[in-house]
């Protein structure tokens, strides 16, 4: 309930799924949709999040994202995306930063 409350309504606001590790891969194929992995790590072939790269998205996506220390464990193909961020943070929060991508999101969608 606490969850549900400091989310101020949002949750209700933004298409989630819980599946179990076993779909995963098969239920993000299945809806045909770019996916975009929120990482840390920036990738050979990697984006970083600013407006140019938000714009260029298509309006119904994917995003996955993993806990800090763990990383994303799904091998499921997607466009690598990181937040930057000062070079004395090791990397952001998983909540933080699902934030941060939601909220560029919106004010790419407004």
């Amino acid at each position: 309930p606490k969850v549900i409350r400091s989310s101020v309504g949002a949750l209700f606001q933004i298409p989630w799924l819980i599946v179990k590790r076993a779909d995963a891969e098969e239920t993000l194929r299945d809806f045909q949709r770019p996916v975009y992995r929120l990482e840390s790590k920036e990738e050979e072939d990697g984006l970083t999040l600013t407006d140019e790269t938000m714009n260029k998205m298509e309006e119904n996506i994917i995003i996955i994202a993993g806990s800090e220390g763990n990383g994303i464990k799904l091998s499921t193909e997607g466009q690598s995306i990181a937040i930057g961020h000062g070079e004395a943070l090791e990397s952001l929060n998983v909540a933080h930063a699902l934030a941060i991508m939601m909220h560029a999101r919106y004010q790419k969608l407004d």
